[in-house]
């Protein structure tokens, strides 16, 4: 993969992240990047050195044990993500911006990303991704949850498992049906990984309440959230291209 490839792609990161930081809460941070830029990349094949500046040892060794193309690229893709809404949020917190590979963004047991490494404020990362494209949220809250979902009719074999005719009475413009079923799910994925990314309950934990519409194709959903503690959260919501991406925050860091 040539050097100016891989700096396209971190220029289409930039761009893509630009364009939807409306999604982020205050001091949050967000990042899109375009999976189809690393359409040259191999896992058998050594890491082009641009990516390799951002990852840290333990990050590239995770890596070195996907031999499945697809995955390697949504990990990578995920990752650089995750780092450049790092990135953003020293920049819109102004803090000192730190070399990407100097820390470590792991899974949990519940397969959460999280720091490993303590940084000056707590922060909660949540990733995602779908047909190309992976997302990540940065928020300095306790938790946080973004989904990011293409419209497609398999929604429609699963739909009743998900969702409700209550829930989807709330949107106005009923003839859009597969974008109704794919926001729900967005907003449900977004909460489950907020709130709900311990507890064994999945959609039936969420149920949309209030659907608010925030502009074109931007939507709010807000949501009663069962579990351990009852609670509510709003999920902001966005359209782009084909694909529905959603964003959630929990309780702040005490």
């Amino acid at each position: 993969m040539s050097a100016k490839s891989q700096v396209r792609f971190f220029q289409k990161m930039e761009q893509l992240s630009n364009q939807y930081t409306s999604l982020a809460a205050d001091n949050a941070t967000i990042a899109l990047a375009d999976l189809s830029l690393l359409d040259d990349l191999h896992p058998e094949e050594k890491l082009p050195a641009l990516f390799a500046a951002n990852l840290s040892s333990a990050e590239m060794h995770k890596l070195a044990n996907f031999s499945y193309k697809k995955r390697y690229a949504e990990w990578l893709g995920g990752r650089l993500a995750a780092k450049y809404g790092l990135e953003l949020f020293r920049k819109k917190t102004k803090q000192t911006p730190l070399a990407p590979n100097t820390f470590s963004i792991l899974a949990d047991e519940h397969g959460r990303p999280y720091l490993e490494t303590e940084f000056s404020t707590p922060l909660s990362i949540s990733i995602s991704h779908s047909k190309g494209y992976a997302a990540a949220y940065v928020s300095p809250r306790q938790s946080c949850g973004i989904d990011i979902q293409q419209v497609t009719s398999k929604m429609l074999n699963v739909a009743e498992k998900f969702t409700t005719e209550t829930e989807k009475s709330l949107f106005r413009d009923s003839e859009k049906h597969l974008l109704t079923l794919t926001i729900i799910w967005v907003a449900k994925e977004a909460v489950k990984k907020s709130l709900l990314h311990d507890q064994p309950i999945t959609f039936t934990g969420t149920k949309v309440v209030k659907v608010e519409p925030t502009g074109a194709g931007a939507w709010k959903l807000h949501c009663d959230v069962t579990g351990n503690c009852h609670s509510s959260t709003t999920v902001k919501i966005a359209t782009f291209n084909d694909f529905v991406i959603g964003c959630t925050e929990g309780q702040p860091h005490a």
